[in-house]
């Protein structure tokens, strides 16, 4: 399974649509296989399903996500863990141990670097 973390340091980042960086990682047999972080410069937004198919991504590990994208990502196939927060490296560990849990979709009202949008993230 090849999953795409939202990734802010090491740590998960608070908004998908906006985040310049995703883990991508596999794993297989109960275990971590293989992580590595690939710049999503100029893919954010609509694009990052795009993007994230090229990795081979399946599964989408983030904090906050707006509905629209949500649905997008499930109409696409995409099995997607919303509110995680937090060491990428626990989540990691959480899904492998299978108690990495999910929220609904938390973005509606604020502004992000440039643009505003009807979002609840937690920030």
């Amino acid at each position: 399974m090849i999953i795409g973390i939202a990734t802010e340091g090491h740590n998960i980042s608070e908004h998908f649509g906006k985040c310049q960086y995703f883990s991508i990682v596999e794993v297989g047999d109960g275990c971590l296989a293989t992580k590595r972080v690939v710049d999503a410069t100029g893919f954010q937004h609509g694009m990052l399903p795009i993007f994230l198919s090229t990795y081979g991504v399946k599964t989408v590990i983030v904090d906050g996500i707006g509905g629209g994208m949500y649905q997008k990502l499930k109409e696409q196939g995409f099995e997607i863990f919303v509110g995680v927060k937090g060491d990428i490296d626990k989540a990691i560990q959480d899904y492998i141990d299978g108690t990495l849990e999910s929220k609904l979709p938390s973005c509606s009202g604020h502004s992000h670097e440039g643009h505003s949008h009807n979002c609840r993230c937690s920030h």
